[in-house]
């Protein structure tokens, strides 16, 4: 067998065999990686004398406050090392700069930049806009250009980057509920920022609820929130839970109802009410309570989605989930919305209108507080028809047909008391059955009975049903018109209403009682100022002047039922 050797590796270039390295390139290499090691040990070297520096440094913040708690300025200030923060910058003053000296290096002023300073100065006092200050090395001579640029300091606020919520406004108290509507199967508040003091100080100004409203500015084009209702209770009463505002049992009972026939001196003893202390408000003819009992007699308001708020669509829930709660829970929530203020709740009375007197309307309202207490104001029917009666426009022959006899003066179709919704109700026809007097005055070759016996029928249900009121629910008074404002501050208020009247209370409710309610100002024309018009007693003169077949209707329809009254007060 024959053995062939082994042929030496080739180290020709281009060879495709493994050349080995040449040992020259290996102390090269190993030269590199020296270098790499010192200078990975002078980086440490460098480390350990920072840290060593750092020793001498006195971390211990145990005398004042831990290094966690200590604010940036006092572990700043520990280190002696680190410079000091430098001092404040003066604030600028918002007078303008003083004027230039004379050896300044600018130019002097010229006559017309003098007179621009001058129009300058006036300007800033009159709008307290401050005057930018001028470096002392810019020319201050202005330039055609600038001439003609706007003030851009004029600007007086400019609007808010992020307005709070509606809801956040609720919290806090700053907005009030004005009424409510249905909004796609939803009940919806709408509130608005009402100045409750401006109507405490003047409540003859403000003898209705909406008057106070409109004096706000609360209305579709501004002003108004919209908020689902189940969410602002929901989100209030927690929010009232939190910092201690919850009464027991969720919410403050109204301090008083008041319920009257027309012509009485309600509005009177609301603006009374209104002054009893700082903590009572009055809801006059509120349209919040009657809305809310709207939504349970089948009752669908027409929505235009383009006039609701904005923020009305962030609130609204589905159809399906918005099945109507009874009354109770409503009006309850409704009220407890009412009571809410910044400072916490306050004391509530409501002023309702005579429509409120007709069944079924008063059951809901007494079912969802049958504790508050309530009061019904009459007065002397005769003089209630007069106030009922109006300036008749017209010949003599056209009063007469309206059953006109009183010198001009008689029961038009525009008196409160005659109303067709009044008078179609049955309870007003079977009040004028009852006394014949369809038929009596069709004898008379009349179709129907004259205006002021609609009147008389509509004084006599309604008083009818203040009665039934009063032995069928507890806690009614009467109190009666010609002595209104001495009962209330003798009587009711502290006895009835349970509220104690300092001597200051006392001053502001006969201050208050002796002002006309629905026209508290009037025009000086000698003194050119505006005074509080006084409110003048006219029953006399309202009894005298009474015509025959008034004093007639009177006496059928309306005596009786006024006496009953009279002795239960």
């Amino acid at each position: 067998m024959s053995h062939t050797p082994q042929s030496k590796p080739s180290t020709r270039r281009g060879s495709k065999l493994f050349v080995p390295l040449d040992p020259k390139p290996k102390k090269k290499s190993s030269l590199i990686h020296c270098f790499i090691v010192a200078l990975l040990l002078t980086g440490v070297l460098l480390c350990i004398g920072l840290l060593v520096m750092g020793s001498k440094i006195d971390y211990n913040y145990s005398s004042e406050s831990s290094f966690k708690g200590a604010s940036l300025h006092t572990r700043l200030s520990k280190r002696s090392a680190l410079p000091k923060p430098p001092p404040e910058l003066p604030k600028l003053s918002p007078e303008l700069p003083p004027e230039l000296p004379k050896d300044s290096l600018n130019p002097s002023p010229t006559d017309e930049f003098v007179k621009q300073q001058d129009s300058l100065k006036s300007k800033s006092s009159a709008d307290d806009v401050p005057a930018v200050p001028v470096a002392d090395n810019v020319n201050t001579v202005p330039s055609e250009s600038s001439k003609s640029k706007p003030n851009l300091l004029r600007t007086k606020h400019p609007p808010a980057l992020n307005p709070p919520k509606p809801l956040d406004l609720l919290l806090a108290g700053e907005i009030s509920l004005i009424g409510l509507k249905k909004v796609k199967g939803a009940i919806v508040g709408k509130f608005c920022e009402i100045d409750w003091e401006e109507k405490k100080k003047d409540p003859a100004s403000f003898s209705f609820f909406m008057d106070l409203v409109k004096k706000n500015e609360c209305n579709e084009k501004g002003g108004t929130h919209s908020i689902n209702l189940k969410r602002a209770v929901s989100a209030c009463k927690a929010h009232d839970q939190l910092h201690g505002l919850l009464p027991e049992g969720g919410i403050v009972e109204p301090a008083g109802f008041v319920f009257h026939e027309s012509r009485c001196g309600s509005t009177l003893a609301a603006n009374v009410l209104e002054v009893v202390s700082n903590e009572t408000r009055v809801f006059a003819e509120s349209p919040i309570i009657p809305g809310a009992l709207k939504f349970f007699k089948d009752y669908e308001e027409s929505v235009d989605s383009s006039n609701d708020d904005k923020d009305v669509e962030e609130f609204l829930v589905n159809r399906n989930d918005s099945e109507e709660e009874n009354p109770t829970t409503l009006l309850r929530d409704v009220h407890y919305l009412s009571t809410r203020s910044p400072s916490g709740p306050v004391q509530v009375f409501y002023k309702f209108t005579t429509v409120a007197m007709w069944e079924p309307n008063l059951d809901p309202v007494l079912d969802a507080f049958p504790e508050t207490p309530w009061i019904y104001i009459m007065r002397n029917p005769t003089e209630v028809m007069m106030s009922y009666a109006k300036e008749t426009k017209g010949s003599q022959k056209v009063k007469e047909s309206k059953g006109v006899d009183m010198g001009g003066r008689g029961f038009t179709n525009s008196s409160n008391c005659f109303r067709k919704s009044f008078n179609e109700r049955e309870e007003i026809k079977d009040e004028i059955r009852r006394y014949n007097l369809y038929s009596e005055w069709k004898e008379k070759g009349k179709d129907d009975v004259p205006n002021h016996v609609y009147c008389a029928a509509h004084l006599a249900v309604i008083n009818a049903i203040a009665l039934k009121l009063y032995f069928e629910r507890p806690g009614g008074r009467f109190v009666d018109y010609s002595d209104l404002v001495e009962t209330l501050k003798s009587d009711i208020i502290p006895d009835h209403f349970g509220f104690h009247l300092d001597d200051a209370a006392l001053a502001r409710i006969t201050e208050t009682g002796g002002t006309y309610s629905k026209a508290s100002r009037k025009v000086n024309k000698i003194k050119n100022e505006t005074e509080a018009k006084e409110w003048v007693v006219d029953a006399e003169k309202k009894i005298d002047s009474a015509p025959k077949f008034v004093v007639d209707t009177v006496q059928l329809m309306l005596v009786k039922g006024y006496g009953q009254m009279l002795k239960l007060t």
